[in-house]
């Protein structure tokens, strides 16, 4: 088990450029330059939602909790690799009313 922190907008960055290849088109018509350009331009501290409104959606800048599925910054992992189950504090503190 793991504490979940939220995810840095280097580490967004670092991973959006693994993810899509220079000039690729996008779902919604943008170019993944463009994306990345407006990721880079943000302060090194943008927020969550910063980060989603330049993507287009929370996967990248926060995590999915297993149980309730919504995207949450804070939480906890379980497990390891492709086992690994993430869960909001939300969801730990009603299984612990249980």
């Amino acid at each position: 088990m793991r504490k979940l922190r939220p995810k840095s907008l280097k580490e967004i960055v670092e991973m959006y450029k693994k993810q899509y290849d220079e000039n690729y088109q996008l779902w919604d018509g943008r170019c993944s330059n463009d994306v990345l350009r407006e990721l880079l331009a943000l302060p090194p501290k943008a927020s969550s939602k910063q980060i989603s409104d330049v993507i287009g959606n929370g996967g990248w800048a926060q995590h999915v909790c297993a149980e309730c599925s919504t995207y949450f910054s804070r939480g906890v992992a379980f497990g390891y690799d492709a086992e690994e189950v993430l869960v909001c504090y939300s969801c730990i503190r009603k299984a612990l009313k249980l």
